[in-house]
């Protein structure tokens, strides 16, 4: 029996659809979390969310564009009043330093 270790906690998950991020968001809700999953991946992110059930929220969402950051901020307020828990773990692969990179 889980000792629910994040009872009460907000979180969003990135790439929450498969994967780590589905097993990340599985574990946070085992433990108490509230949970929102985001995913490019519109069908699988549905699917991800009925499965983990009640206390998990799905919205699409594309992390490489900046603009469509604020209404999953947005969501986490409107649902969860606030947010304790951010998990990046979709993301995209740019060839380059950091010093090269733009927003």
């Amino acid at each position: 029996m889980s000792e629910q270790k994040l009872l009460g906690k907000r979180a969003i998950v990135t790439g929450g659809a498969t994967g780590i991020g589905f097993g990340i968001a599985e574990r946070f809700i085992a433990e108490g979390a509230r949970v929102i999953i985001t995913d490019i991946d519109a069908a699988g992110g549905v699917s991800a969310a009925a499965k983990l059930g009640a206390n998990c929220q799905f919205m699409h969402h594309d992390v490489s564009l900046a603009e469509e950051w604020q209404p999953v901020f947005a969501l986490a307020e409107e649902a969860f009043s606030g947010l304790d828990i951010l998990v990046n773990v979709a993301g995209v692969t740019l060839m380059c330093t950091i010093e090269e990179m733009s927003v």
